[in-house]
């Protein structure tokens, strides 16, 4: 659902260890931090916008061509090799 939500260009704000997973696309926040993180993104609506496009971007690392990619280079590996 975050992959999904950030692709139609949403923000994502989540709990640290989950914004983590996604390399940046998602904003990591604790509960007590999302009112300020809501409020400055209004107060400054271009960097909302940039965020949300460079967010967008970041999805490539999980795209299934990205996928494939990494699964056909880890099975390439001789057996025993962690890359």
């Amino acid at each position: 659902m975050i992959a999904e939500a950030i692709a139609a260009g949403k923000m994502v704000i989540t709990d640290p260890e989950t914004a983590r997973t996604f390399d940046g696309a998602a904003i990591e926040a604790t509960p007590e931090g999302v009112d300020q993180i809501v409020s400055d993104y209004i107060a400054e609506p271009d960097r909302y916008r940039g965020d949300i496009l460079s967010a967008q971007k970041k999805l490539d690392r999980f795209s299934p061509e990205a996928f494939r990619d990494r699964f056909n280079a880890l099975v390439r590996q001789p057996m025993g090799v962690i890359p």
